[in-house]
């Protein structure tokens, strides 16, 4: 069931539920045929992982470093701070913190725990977040580009140009979130606070591996954010 409660306005766009349940307590339309749920191939980001697992022991702290479009692979757990420039990746065989730093476009951080983003955090354009266990965004955090998780918790005063994907478990907004782009989610979710989601397609990013740019496109009878 879908419900828009207290002073929750849904102006525009189409809200979909499949037979035997409602939109605020009235039928809603079935679309024919059904839309097919957007699925992420994890085959890209299993052999990220893998090799941060090759990499010799230890946990990391990484600060104020230049990617210059290399992978740093950790195996053990990682803390991110201040300006990560370049572009590239790092990837950690155990859980990630990204704590008032400054990330710049076309950088991808791949954890196998956990990932935490908190204080005053700007991830740049086109840049990928994943972690097969949970996300969760806090503090004042600017997002550009896509957060893959298996579920996604996203409070405080942050704001997000891109997609948010859970492809398990369940998405959860709380306190003062913007999002321009995309919801994705098979679960119940929890949205409360002051957010706003706002489907627009030019904050898109190109498509993240595994992900089907398809199913996350205006077209009449895809998913689409509510």
């Amino acid at each position: 069931n879908i419900t828009t409660a207290n002073s929750g306005n849904h102006p525009t766009g189409e809200s979909y539920v499949t037979s035997g349940h409602t939109v605020n307590g009235v039928p809603g339309i079935v679309p024919d045929p059904i839309p097919a749920m957007p699925t992420l191939n994890t085959t890209f980001y299993d052999q990220q992982i893998a090799l941060a697992q090759s990499a010799p022991g230890g946990n990391q702290y990484l600060s104020n470093i230049d990617l210059a479009g290399s992978t740093i692979y950790v195996h053990g757990n990682v803390s991110i701070s201040g300006n990560i420039t370049g572009g590239g990746a790092i990837v950690a065989s155990g859980s990630v913190s990204i704590n008032d730093s400054t990330i710049s476009p076309n950088t991808n951080i791949i954890g196998n725990g956990e990932m935490s983003l908190s204080g005053n955090t700007n991830i740049q354009s086109n840049s990928i977040l994943y972690s097969p266990d949970e996300i969760s965004i806090s503090g004042t955090s600017r997002i550009s580009g896509s957060v893959l998780s298996n579920e996604i918790s996203v409070s405080g005063n942050t704001t997000v140009y891109g997609i948010l994907y859970s492809w398990d478990e369940t998405i959860s907004l709380s306190g003062s979130v913007y999002v321009y782009g995309s919801v994705v989610n098979p679960a119940s979710s929890s949205y409360s606070g002051n957010f706003t989601i706002e489907f627009d397609p030019s904050y898109l990013p190109s498509a993240p591996p595994g992900l089907a740019a398809g199913g996350l496109s205006l077209v009449k009878g895809s998913w689409k954010e509510l």
